[in-house]
This record gives C-alpha cells, structure tokens and sequence, in this order.
C-alpha cells in the first residue's frame, strides 16, 4: 500500500483524478492536539508595533468567525483565490469546518502546546533540554485583548 500525507483539499483534488485513491486519516483526529492554526511573530515586533498586532489578531479572530458563519460566501472566496473547482473548495470546507480547525477564541490552550512540544521531543526536532515552556512560545495578551473586543464564542465543542 502507498500511503502519503496531503491537505485535504489535495485528496479531493488527487481523487478526481484517480477515484481509487481513499482518506485513510484526518491528522486532526489522528493527533487532535496538534497546533492547526498558530500565528507567529518576533519580540521585536511585539515591542515595535503592538498597536499593528492587536489589530491583526482581532481580524484573525473576526475572519475565522466570517469563516463558521457564512459558508457560501467563503467558498465562493476560496474559489476566487485558488481557482480551484467549486466542489473541491467546498468539500474541503466542509471537512475543515468540521473539525473546528479555525480558532475562534484563544486557541492555542496549555495542553495543546504542551502536547506539540512534547512530540517535537519524541520526533527528535528538538532536545528535552532545550524544550521551552508553555509561557515561552505562547503570549497571550494580544487574543486575551480581542477577547475583550470581541466576545468569547460558547456553545459548540469546537470552541474549547
């Protein structure tokens, strides 16, 4: 058996052309702790233009949510940008919406990062004496601060 990991809107775009071709795992149920969405940036930055990533973060945070409520507006985006067929882009929505793949609130929790730092140990990437913690990859002032602005979203297990 040939197996391979791919995006999900590359299998349905693989299957088109060989039909035969079959979802053996999502990654996010294989490692439903996995980092699927992280938004990275320097100290620099941080201490440059706060003003700059606040806002980024809050638009994040607000175009995720666009995202999980309105469906067809955003495929029809998807279509747009990646000129792929509607049905690929549609698909591929519906697998990812799903799985609450966008973060609508904080997103990255403790035991999430934790668990990613973990397997970047056991994957060899990086040595347990030189793992950084939790408060050192994550800082969660500027998502705490669009939570303020924008509510936090309750009510749906993807939302944890």
């Amino acid at each position: 058996m040939d197996a391979f990991v791919i995006h999900v809107d590359q299998v349905f775009e693989a299957a088109k052309v060989k039909p035969s071709l079959h979802i053996l795992a999502y990654l996010s149920d294989v490692l439903p702790k996995g980092w699927y969405a992280a938004y990275v940036t320097t100290g620099d930055v941080m201490r440059s233009d706060p003003k700059l990533l606040q806002d980024a973060v809050s638009a994040l945070v607000e175009a995720n949510r666009f995202i999980y409520k309105n469906r067809d507006r955003t495929i029809q985006i998807g279509v747009k940008f990646t000129k792929f067929d509607p049905d690929i882009v549609a698909r591929t929505y519906d697998a990812l919406a799903a799985r609450g793949i966008w973060p609508v609130n904080e997103g990255l929790r403790r035991d999430v990062v934790e668990a990613g730092l973990d397997q970047e140990v056991l994957n060899g990437t990086i040595t347990p004496d030189v793992k950084p913690t939790y408060d050192q990859v994550v800082q969660l002032g500027f998502v705490t601060a669009a939570m303020t602005k924008l509510g936090r979203w309750t009510g749906d297990p993807r939302w944890q």
